[in-house]
């Protein structure tokens, strides 16, 4: 069966009903299967991996006038096991405010996970969780996740869970981003730009970014430099914490994905002028 690009329940009114959402703060590279790359935790509980998988340097806690430690954030989640092989079952465990209404967005997941994916309401720790099963004819090298909290506000997390494949002739794609901006405003207009092979199908899935830009988002095919761009205006309602962006690029035979995430700020009461995009790596 045709997997989804993502597969999503939503309840409205009592019914149940899937929609296919095309969606994913933080810059990302892709890693090879079965590796960890560098990863960053930021105050909302986002990890992500770093460009050329380096991992920051460590810096000492930051303590308050009693020399207690800052508390640790308070929506995160994990997979369970932290990588896999397609065919395999996976657990993601939530952890947020009691009762809190939480949903999972897994990429690419068959039709046959939809009731393994329905939203859930946190016990009275915080906690939820789902288990379901990874396709054996899941292609790419990294599963990404997004898990979303509606509380007081919304919040969102990205997991990207690395993937392995029995075939050892299973190969993936280069692909990285030239262009990603690390934050923007609500309303702001911004481009990412991804690198891979020259003729490759590129597609992204900005999550939340709204019907009246889903042209501006539609599939690319990329040059002889590689190279694929979409540009497009964030909606000024944009409510949650981070825009969760995932790029495939596949060429019918190979297949990679990379993620990353754009951390929403609210709409400037003054014009700002363009918003200035950072190339990974480049200073801001």
């Amino acid at each position: 069966m045709k997997p989804f690009k993502w597969l999503t329940i939503l309840s409205v009114g009592g019914c149940v009903s899937s929609a296919v959402l095309g969606a994913l703060a933080a810059q990302t590279v892709a890693h090879p299967p079965g590796k960890n790359a560098g990863i960053i935790s930021t105050a909302s509980g986002l990890s992500v991996p770093l460009p050329g998988g380096k991992l920051p340097s460590p810096q000492p806690a930051k303590t308050g006038q009693r020399g207690q430690a800052p508390a640790a954030p308070t929506f995160t989640a994990k997979a369970i096991p932290s990588h896999l092989t397609a065919g395999d079952k996976l657990t993601i465990v939530a952890h947020g405010q009691p009762y809190a209404h939480l949903s999972i967005e897994a990429n690419d997941l068959s039709f046959t996970q939809i009731l393994n994916l329905l939203p859930k309401t946190a016990d009275e720790s915080g906690q939820a969780s789902w288990r379901f099963q990874v396709s054996k004819e899941y292609r790419a090298d990294v599963l990404p996740i997004i898990v979303t909290e509606k509380d007081a506000g919304t919040q969102k997390l990205i997991l990207t869970v690395p993937v392995a494949h029995p075939s050892e002739a299973q190969q993936t794609l280069p692909l990285s981003f030239v262009e990603f901006p690390k934050v923007a405003h609500a309303g702001a207009r911004v481009n990412v730009t991804v690198k891979t092979v020259p003729g490759a199908k590129a597609r992204i899935e900005a999550q939340g970014s709204g019907f009246p830009q889903a042209s501006a988002l539609l599939d690319r095919s990329t040059g002889q430099d590689g190279l694929a761009t979409w540009t497009w205006e964030l909606p000024t309602d944009y409510a949650a914490n981070i825009m969760p962006i995932v790029v495939t690029v596949d060429d019918k035979e190979r297949e990679s994905k990379i993620t990353g995430a754009i951390r929403v700020l609210p709409p400037p009461s003054q014009p700002t002028g363009p918003q200035k995009n950072l190339v990974p790596g480049q200073a801001s």
